[in-house]
């Protein structure tokens, strides 16, 4: 079967076969993307805490929250109980640092969260908080 090939296809093929080089380069270009990719993407790193949640919109972290993390104005806190259940996604702000305890002020809340929280009202739950952020290369080295 004959195919008809455009001309720019033409000119891209002689282009490739005439040098030596030129299939090389595109490879290392590709793998040099590949790489700025993985350090220019950020992920985050989890922390898991166990929290007392309180009566207001307030939860009391177990413990010093990490330093490194207190400069953050707000933050997002994924809270559960079982993570096969549901998981909530509050932001939060670390209001007071005691010397044994973190307490985290709910800045947004829904219906769904005010349920669960007056469900576990005094009890503990999960808390998957991000502590900082590494490189996406990082991550994959790191283990």
């Amino acid at each position: 079967m004959n195919f008809k090939q455009s001309h720019s296809g033409r000119i891209f093929i002689r282009a490739i076969t005439k040098n030596h080089f030129s299939f090389p380069i595109i490879v290392l270009a590709g793998v040099a993307m590949i790489i700025l990719l993985l350090i220019n993407v950020k992920i985050d790193v989890i922390q898991t805490y166990t929290v007392i949640v309180n009566s207001d919109n307030t939860i009391t972290l177990d413990g010093q929250f990490p330093p490194k993390s207190t400069t953050q104005k707000t933050m997002d806190i994924y809270l559960y109980t079982d993570k096969n259940m549901a998981i909530h996604k509050i932001s939060g702000s670390i209001s007071s640092n005691l010397t044994n305890a973190t307490v985290i002020t709910f800045l947004s809340t829904d219906s769904k969260l005010e349920n669960f929280m007056q469900i576990h009202k005094g009890g503990q739950i999960n808390a998957d908080i991000a502590v900082r952020q590494i490189s996406l290369l990082e991550r994959l080295f790191s283990r």
